[in-house]
């Protein structure tokens, strides 16, 4: 728990048949926007949003599966039970953190009559 909301560490695995170094790669790197839903959904009626908020390197990112922290967008979105498996979409453009200021503000100027 943080003073912004939950964030949990998770881990995960990719479908890729190649091996990745994690440490140098641009995936999943902090301030990153993912969608997340359960396996049996598949982002049909389910999609919550989390930040990437950490990428350890000793004990995250070199052991396999690699993990990572996540922090959801909306608290009440936060899935904290470690027996629900999840996929994850990963934006590949842009920085949700480096923005979020910007969208934030142009959402009360649109807000405001």
């Amino acid at each position: 728990m943080s003073k912004l909301g939950p964030i949990a560490r998770v881990e995960f695995g990719t479908r890729s048949q190649h091996k990745i170094a994690w440490e140098k790669s641009k995936r999943l790197r902090p301030g990153k926007l993912v969608a997340i839903s359960t396996c049996s959904d598949g982002f049909r009626t389910m999609c919550k949003l989390a930040t990437i908020t950490q990428r350890p390197y000793f004990g995250g990112l070199d052991q396999d599966p690699p993990v990572v922290d996540l922090m959801w967008a909306n608290t009440g979105d936060a899935v904290l039970d470690p027996s629900v498996e999840m996929v994850a979409v990963e934006s590949r453009h842009g920085f949700f953190e480096a923005t979020r200021h910007a969208m934030v503000g142009l959402q009360r100027s649109a807000q405001t009559p």
